[in-house]
């Protein structure tokens, strides 16, 4: 008789009290990563009311919009919100064979074909339950190969946070605190060194610095296609990547859900081709995070404010961090703040006002570009071992695969 997945797993109901969790121990659906890129910190945690109790080695998976591929193997004990369902093993399978049968793009696309509501679709708590099992030999070996694959995409992508994290703050102690080396290798302000009065910036700048706008360092600021284009999809052997909204988050561009449009349309759009090296923001729903398009390969960008650097004046990685800091967001948010939906436009980009100093800009750059060289590493692995896992892990299900 063939199994399905409440032979082997149960939901948990245990309730914990809200009060002892906190930012680290809760998980809801806002800081569950989508394409089963497990968890960030909560931004947010109830006061009051209870939450799911889970245990480290359950198995977490976002019950609203199941398309998102939210799933999480918990690495310890904590509380889930009602919106996450939270499944154990009965101990017929082990929590590492779930975790690989669960994470299956087939098991995303089940959940969905049984979910209910059309403008948030909400998972079958009882459809999932009846979600077929394969009878396989090397349950265990299954698992711990999908297991262990996942453990390193989601650990590069915890290291590239850190790397940005670091470079972040180097950046507000050089142009927002000044305190960069001087002349003796000391921090510049805290040292004593001479600022003086910009007008334009209403703040003390280092003597020589001047204010320039992004447009000022820029070779243009220019907009992405913005319109219906769903005529224009095409395969992606006869078309060119188009880069989307949707692809657009804290941790880079995701190039492993990419559409591609036809020669025609790129051609035809020139003013929306993009090249390695340029900066997207997202017009709307983003919060003005700025990527880097890291790829070779010209493409097309939706939607989205295009920034094309100029490498003699100041490099993509230096103006990605300028518009990533404190000073470049608030003047994205007040720019916004009259819009309904909070639209960001070329002018709003192109006006943002910034400290600068060539030289200096030069020299942040040579010293955080090995930095920013590990996170395109660690991105670009982190492709190949999605790749990988979605490759092996249907093959390894249906048993064309065979783990002794």
């Amino acid at each position: 008789m063939s199994k399905v997945l409440s032979d082997c797993a149960y939901y948990i109901t245990e309730k914990i009290d809200c009060t002892l969790l906190s930012d680290k121990t809760y998980i809801g659906m806002d800081n569950m990563l989508p394409d089963k890129g497990g968890i960030t910190e909560s931004e947010y945690t109830p006061s009051e009311g209870t939450a799911t109790r889970f245990k480290k080695g359950d198995i977490l998976i976002g019950n609203i919009r199941p398309y998102f591929k939210k799933i999480w193997y918990a690495t310890f004990d904590g509380g889930c919100s009602p919106d996450v369902l939270c499944i154990r093993g009965n101990g017929k399978l082990s929590s590492d064979f779930l975790y690989a049968l669960l994470s299956q793009d087939a098991f995303f696309d089940y959940d969905m074909a049984g979910s209910k509501g059309s403008k948030m679709p909400r998972g079958d708590k009882n459809h999932i339950m009846n979600y077929p099992v394969p009878e396989l030999k090397g349950y265990d070996e299954i698992g711990k190969i999908i297991v262990n694959i996942n453990d390193k995409i989601i650990n590069n992508t915890r290291i590239n946070r850190e790397i940005s994290t670091v470079v972040k703050m180097l950046y507000d102690y050089w142009f927002l605190q000044f305190d960069f080396p001087d002349e003796e290798g000391k921090p510049y302000k805290e040292s004593g060194g001479r600022l003086e009065w910009n007008e334009e910036l209403n703040m003390d700048i280092p003597m020589g610095w001047e204010c320039k706008t992004i447009d000022d360092i820029s070779k243009r600021v220019k907009v992405g296609f913005v319109g219906p284009i769903d005529k224009y999809y095409c395969e992606k052997e006869v078309g060119f990547p188009i880069i989307r909204p949707a692809e657009m988050s804290v941790d880079g561009i995701d190039y492993s859900s990419l559409n591609y449009i036809t020669k025609e349309f790129y051609e035809k759009n020139v003013k929306s081709q993009i090249h390695k090296g340029d900066i997207l923001i997202s017009r709307c729903g983003k919060d003005g995070i700025p990527n880097i398009y890291e790829l070779d390969t010209k493409a097309q960008v939706l939607n989205a404010v295009i920034i094309e650097p100029d490498n003699d004046l100041a490099d993509s990685i230096f103006i990605n961090e300028t518009l990533k800091s404190d000073l470049a967001q608030k003047q994205i948010q007040n720019g916004t703040s009259g819009s309904v939906q909070g639209v960001i436009n070329t002018a709003m980009i192109a006006s943002i006002k910034l400290p600068f100093e060539e030289g200096m800009c030069k020299n942040f750059v040579s010293k955080v570009k090995p930095l920013v060289d590990t996170i395109i590493h660690n991105r670009e692995e982190n492709r190949e071992l999605i790749s990988l896992r979605n490759f092996i892990l249907p093959l390894m299900m249906n048993g064309q695969i065979y783990l002794k």
